[in-house]
C-alpha cells in the first residue's frame, strides 16, 4: 500500500539514532554524562563552538542554571578534570556527574526555555 511505502520512505531518510558505547570505566561515564547534556541542548539549538570551554558553553547555554544551582558547574568542572586531565577519576565523580546531567536534562524537559 502507498501508505507503507511512504512510511518506509520516511524512515529511510531520516538519520540513525546516536548511539554511544557504555562506558567502561569512571571517566568514560563523566565524558558521556556531558555529551548527553550536550546533545539535548544542540537539539535546542545551542551547538558548542570548537573553541568554547565547557564552562562557558553551559554558562551561555544554560544561563539560569549557571546562576542557581550547582549541578552546571560541577558537571562542566568533572568534564574537564575527565577530559584534560591525569588525575584518577572514581565512581563517586561518575555518580555525580550523571546525576547532575539528568538533573539539568530532566529540567530542560520540562521547561525547554529555562
Amino acid at each position: 500500500p502507498p501508505e507503507e511505502s511512504s512510511l518506509a520512505s520516511e524512515e529511510a531518510l531520516s538519520p540513525p539514532p546516536k548511539t554511544r558505547r557504555r562506558p567502561v570505566n569512571p571517566r568514560e561515564a563523566v565524558l558521556a554524562a556531558f555529551a548527553d547534556l550536550e546533545d539535548r541542548l544542540t537539539g535546542l539549538g545551542f551547538t558548542r563552538e570548537p573553541w568554547e570551554a565547557a564552562e562557558g558553553y553551559l554558562a551561555r547555554a544554560l544561563p539560569d542554571a549557571w546562576r542557581e544551582g550547582r549541578a552546571a558547574r560541577r558537571l562542566a568542572q568533572l568534564y574537564a578534570l575527565a577530559r584534560y586531565s591525569h588525575h584518577p577519576i572514581d565512581s563517586a565523580a561518575a555518580t555525580q556527574a550523571i546525576g547532575a546531567s539528568t538533573e539539568l536534562i530532566e529540567r530542560l524537559d520540562q521547561s525547554p526555555a529555562w
